[in-house]
């Protein structure tokens, strides 16, 4: 492990790994996430429908309607099988 980090996530959950995935997209080499088990095993895992298009307030609608344009090209982008299914 690396002795220290611009920035520490700790979760690879959902939010963890986008919030990871999104940094490195910005060039961000010196970051580290910490997970206990699994990437995605917990909560995100257990949950079906993580990109709702109905919710509560205008900032998480503006959240679910970026997840659900990025994920279906996530495997042109990056070349890994993510098992999208709209």
């Amino acid at each position: 492990m690396i002795p220290q980090a611009r920035v520490v996530i700790v979760g690879g959950g959902m939010m963890g790994c986008g919030l990871f995935y999104h940094l490195a997209e910005e060039g961000w080499t010196d970051c580290v996430l910490i997970e206990k088990a699994e990437l995605t095993s917990g909560s995100t895992w257990h949950a079906a429908g993580l990109c709702p298009s109905f919710v509560g307030n205008y900032a998480m609608a503006q959240i679910h309607h970026y997840g659900n344009t990025l994920y279906p090209q996530l495997e042109e982008m990056t070349g890994q099988y993510v098992s999208w299914h709209g």
